[in-house]
């Protein structure tokens, strides 16, 4: 029977009545050979499908051996848990090895009895055999769970019980060569550590933490290693009793409770998954026999039945042809054309929904040769509500589209996250390099904001308070198109609205400037900026200035925020320099009346006459002195040294803040305040001699607390220049002014 390949145009000749005798006989035989072979296969299937259910019951004893097995290890590792001694990590190794060949034996022949086609055909038992294999994962998570942390706690022998052990034994060993009377404070400790490892009542183990803390009060000063092991010991202590909650010895929960909890589930689950198996054991062999005989039947009715339809209208030209473009679609060919058959040949509109499938399928392939062009635009109709495959392909489209939105978001953000830490190192470099002159930093942070903005001109008016009754805030810089401006202003707070942004102490973001508010003046001509930014200037909520930014652009938004965050860094910076430059005044100014007072005594004993009155004039001197020492000790930290760097006097208000006492300090060094990172080293006391005065900044570390200093150390002479002691004036700084 010759064919005409897909996808051309089909017809043909009916065929001769008596030539195509021979044929269709040819063919009924063949379906009678078909139907032989189908009864051998079904007969067979029914024996492979009893071999599949004793393939169940086999593996099904398996398990159960199995099941015995993990009962019995584990009872046996209760038992060791709650009534062995001194159980080192080699008897839980074995345990856990022991344990996960278990598991593993579980594993494959859970593995086998999934494979088995008929028991997985079945949803409940699938689901079962699924459910009981997520059983034994979780107790087999369980059991190693509860083994490392069993092997972690160890015993007197071995784990953080033994450290918790030596470290006791190691600190009485240390402490026979300091102090006989603390070695009964220490039999007392390792008689609470054997109740507690007997009991594990966490109450012991905070009369354990009291007494240990008793002791390390009771150390003689300078023991800071036996100290430094009372410490490791507490750690220790709450390390175990971290261990313990953990693995449920003192409450009802932990891992013991669900290492006990998964172990029933195993049990239980087990029964479940027998019971339905059983069942489905059962039901698959009767219903192989009546399915396989009942098919059979079906098959002859069927022999029946086409032979009956052969006979009445051969089908095999026009079926050829279809299987023919069956096979080419199901190799990836896309037909040119349409399929075209004789529908008298085809009365069940095959030829029809074939080609629907090719046109849907060229429509498909187009649909992801736009995607792949990056076409994301591009639509798709499906060819019917259940059209899974153009259901998914949107759904891919739309992951496409939505990926694409992301990429874009995210590559924005990083953009704006860039400048931002940009300008933040930036400005925190200009703002260090300048802190010491107000005038410089206000000129070099108003010029560089201006170009970092890309703005086109911009101020920054400082508040002046000179006059307490009427606050002004005066521009002390201002800077456009690429030059400083030398032009002076002053605005009364509420003024305008840099007055008005000094009130409210808010960001204000114009877009529609008041006429004739700023004029830029160029070679090009006059020309209104488009945008104002208005940012006050704060530290800690205390107004500090305005800054004001002129643009032609439309300022984003992370460009107001990068200016709110410098403009915070930059009121920090004023604040710390006028402290520095006070203090720096307050000791010229202390230093010139000892000058004075000095020549004062010396004209009393010149002038007996005028005694009276340059005592008089000596105790004013005297009281407005101390009244600038009490404002220095109000408002700073204050240490004097001696020439060697010994404590010899602290302030109150840093004996607050470090919460000590003056006798804890007194006689100290700097290092026993700030620590052994400190830049302060023997050197550097006779390197300041030199130098007279000099400033640094140091980390301080209080208890889980971080704080910075700025730090001036000045040498304090005496009447004939000789140094005689060292004062150090220290102010806390944000971290940010450190950088």
């Amino acid at each position: 029977m010759g064919l005409i390949r897909f996808p051309a145009f089909i017809k043909y000749e009916p065929m001769n009545k008596l030539s195509a005798i021979p044929k269709r006989l040819y063919y009924f035989f063949l379906l009678l050979l078909l139907y032989i072979a189908a009864v051998v296969f079904i007969l067979y299937f029914i024996q492979l499908r009893i071999n599949h259910t004793a393939k169940a019951e086999k593996q099904l004893f398996l398990i159960k051996e199995k099941i015995e097995i993990l009962n019995a290890s584990h009872h046996r590792l209760l038992t060791t848990i709650l009534y062995g001694k001194d159980v080192g990590k080699e008897t839980f190794d074995n345990t856990d090895k022991k344990m996960d060949n278990i598991f593993m034996e579980l594993d494959e022949s859970i593995t086998r009895l999934g494979n088995i086609k008929v028991l997985v055909k079945k949803l409940e038992v699938s689901d079962q055999i699924e459910l009981f294999n997520h059983v034994i994962s979780d107790y087999s998570a369980a059991n190693s769970i509860l083994i490392y942390s069993l092997k972690e706690r160890g015993s007197v022998y071995s784990g953080v019980i033994s450290k918790w052990m030596k470290q006791t034994i190691d600190i009485e060993n240390s402490l026979r060569n300091v102090s006989e009377d603390l070695l009964i404070g220490i039999e007392t400790i390792k008689a609470l550590q054997y109740e507690y490892l007997l009991t594990n009542n966490n109450s012991i183990t905070d009369e354990l933490n009291a007494l240990t803390l008793s002791i390390q009060s009771q150390l003689p000063f300078g023991e800071m290693e036996i100290s430094g092991r009372f410490d490791t010991l507490m750690q220790l202590t709450a390390e175990i009793k971290a261990l313990n909650d953990r693995i449920g010895f003192s409450t009802i929960q932990g891992e013991l409770h669900a290492y006990n909890e998964a172990y029933k589930q195993v049990n239980g689950t087990f029964e479940d998954l027998r019971n339905r198996i059983q069942k489905r054991v059962h039901g698959t062999e009767s219903c192989s026999y009546i399915s396989g005989f009942a098919i059979i039947l079906f098959l002859f009715l069927g022999l029946l039945l086409s032979a009956f339809i052969l006979f009445r209208k051969g089908l095999m030209n026009p079926m050829s042809i279809i299987r023919q473009c069956v096979s080419e679609l199901a190799a990836g060919m896309l037909p040119e054309g349409s399929l075209k058959i004789d529908p008298s040949d085809d009365p069940g509109g095959l030829s029809v929904e074939l080609n629907k499938l090719a046109e849907g399928l060229k429509a498909k392939t187009h649909f992801a040769q736009d995607l792949n062009q990056g076409q994301l635009d591009t639509e798709i109709e499906l060819l019917s509500e259940r059209d899974e495959l153009g259901i998914e392909m949107k759904k891919f489209q739309n992951n496409l589209i939505t990926s694409s939105e992301e990429q874009a978001r995210y590559n924005e953000e990083n953009v704006r996250r860039r400048y931002i830490n940009e300008g933040l190192a930036k400005f925190g470099n200009i703002l260090r390099i300048n802190s010491n002159n107000l005038t410089n930093l206000g000129d070099s942070f108003i010029r560089e904001l201006v170009k970092y903005l890309n703005a086109i001109q911009g101020g920054f008016f400082m508040l002046d308070e000179t006059d307490k009754q009427k606050p002004v805030l005066r521009l002390s810089a201002a800077f456009a198109y690429d030059r400083k401006k030398y032009i002076e202003k002053t605005i009364l707070m509420g003024e305008g609205l840099v007055g008005t942004c000094a009130i409210e102490k808010k960001t204000v973001h114009l877009t529609e400037i008041p006429g004739g508010y700023i004029l830029i003046t160029s070679g090009l001509g006059d020309a209104p900026p488009d945008n104002l930014l208005l940012v006050p200037v704060l530290h800690e909520s205390t107004l500090v200035g305005v800054l004001e930014i002129a643009s032609l652009n439309k300022f984003n938004e992370h460009e107001i925020t990068f200016t709110e965050e410098v403009a915070g860094n930059l009121g920090s910076t004023i604040i710390t320099t006028r402290v520095n430059q006070r203090t720096s005044d307050l000791l010229a100014k202390s230093q010139q009346q000892a000058i004075e007072m000095a020549e004062q005594e010396e004209e009393m004993r010149q002038n007996m006459e005028e005694l009276k009155a340059t005592q008089e004039e000596s105790l004013r001197r005297e009281e407005e002195f101390r009244g600038i020492v009490n404002s220095l000790n109000m408002s700073v930290f204050l240490i004097e040294y001696d020439l060697d760097g010994t404590i010899t006097s602290i302030n109150d208000k840093f004996l607050v803040f470090l919460n000590k006492k003056d006798k804890e300090l007194l006689g100290k060094s700097h290092l026993y305040i700030f620590g052994i990172n400190s830049v302060v080293d023997s050197k550097f006391w006779s390197r300041l001699s030199n130098l007279s005065n000099t400033t640094i900044i140091e980390k301080l570390i209080l208890g889980k607390k971080v704080y910075y200093f700025k730090e001036h150390f000045a040498v304090v002479t005496n009447k004939d220049g000789l140094p005689v002691k060292v004062l150090n004036i220290i102010t806390e700084i944000p971290e940010k002014l450190t950088i």
